[in-house]
């Protein structure tokens, strides 16, 4: 699992700065949660603070499938990298510290 999440958080870093760059992704948080709670149900389900300081975030509906990949910046700003079907929350219990699963 450990593995899966770096890889995605490795191959969507260079969207990042893409993302920042545009700005047309880019909205303020609150808006950015209320839309994607009443429009798509969706929740957070994991929030990670990478190097920058900034954070990941993926929320997403277990039951209708749908996710959004976002950065959230202590500014107040949410930038959407991006969405998808296919949502799945195994909600596996945290690997005992010193193993590696």
């Amino acid at each position: 699992m450990k593995n899966l999440l770096l890889t995605t958080i490795l191959l969507v870093s260079p969207t990042f700065a893409f993302a920042q760059q545009q700005g047309e992704n880019c909205f303020p948080t609150g808006q950015v949660m209320e839309s994607l709670r009443d429009r798509h149900g969706e929740s957070r389900q994991i929030t990670m603070m990478v190097s920058s300081g900034k954070l990941l975030s993926v929320m997403g509906n277990s039951k209708t499938g749908t996710w959004t990949l976002m950065e959230v910046d202590v500014s107040g700003t949410t930038c959407l990298l991006a969405e998808g079907p296919n949502f799945v929350n195994y909600n596996e219990p945290p690997v005992p510290q010193g193993e590696d699963g």
